[in-house]
């Protein structure tokens, strides 16, 4: 398979861990706000690729000098078995492999955790579920995504849940049906980032309102302390599927 784009260290995309970065080009759903807006519908020939075989060369020489491979996009898991047959010869080097997904292709998630293929996933929780269809998802994916949710909080594998903050769609109405619907995902398991309008998919978020730095501790903390209280208002388990 080809990549359409590697970072050769980094040393915050996978939590303790030096890692390379590698992008897969194209996703399932259209965020208004994401930032990788090349990847999801510009033009390959002007983004470039990266072949698997380079990438596992380059990965051959840094043997002892990276520890894993976070692979993001776009959507990886769009590539299915190219992806795990990729995946299978990074982990046969001996390197960790996170991956970044929204948790539309829940069986190929499950088919690659089965195989021991993960050391670490991270999966979006973007918007309560039934705004979902804000990102383009249908139904079906959005059911998609709850199964992807479950069958990680049923793992053993290290994880976590990441949200976007964004002033556009993340009011505070918003942010308490979140707490509401995701409140036993507590402490840091559930990540924040920071909207940046720089280069968005949609042009009516480019340049739009951020939140300031201020603003989005302060955001980050009342989402947790909220959790938290949820959490021990049902017990800190995760009881019942998202289904």
């Amino acid at each position: 398979m080809k990549f359409y784009g590697i970072k050769k260290l980094s040393l915050i995309d996978y939590p303790n861990k030096f890692s390379c970065v590698l992008f897969t080009y194209g996703c399932t759903l259209r965020c208004p706000f994401c930032h990788n807006r090349e990847l999801v519908t510009g033009s390959k020939e002007k983004l470039g690729s990266v072949s698997e075989e380079e990438v596992l060369q380059f990965l051959q020489s840094r043997k002892g000098k990276l520890d894993a491979v976070t692979i993001t996009g776009g959507e990886p898991l769009m590539y299915g078995d190219s992806l795990l047959s990729f995946v299978s010869k990074v982990k046969n080097k001996g390197f960790l492999v996170k991956l970044d997904t929204n948790g539309t292709f829940p069986d190929l998630l499950r088919n690659f955790l089965e195989l021991d293929l993960l050391d670490y996933v991270a999966i979006d929780y973007k918007l309560p579920f039934k705004l979902y269809t804000k990102l383009g998802a249908t139904q079906d994916q959005i059911v998609n995504v709850k199964e992807s949710v479950n069958i990680l909080l049923g793992s053993k594998v290290e994880h976590e849940f990441r949200t976007t903050l964004v002033p556009k769609l993340h009011s505070i109405k918003v942010i308490d049906l979140m707490i509401k619907e995701f409140g036993d995902v507590v402490g840091d398991k559930w990540k924040f980032n920071n909207f940046r309008s720089q280069n968005t998919l949609n042009e009516e978020y480019k340049g739009s309102k951020e939140f300031s730095d201020r603003e989005f501790r302060e955001l980050c903390r009342y989402i947790l302390s909220q959790s938290l209280i949820s959490a021990s208002q049902r017990g800190k388990k995760w009881k019942k599927p998202m289904i």
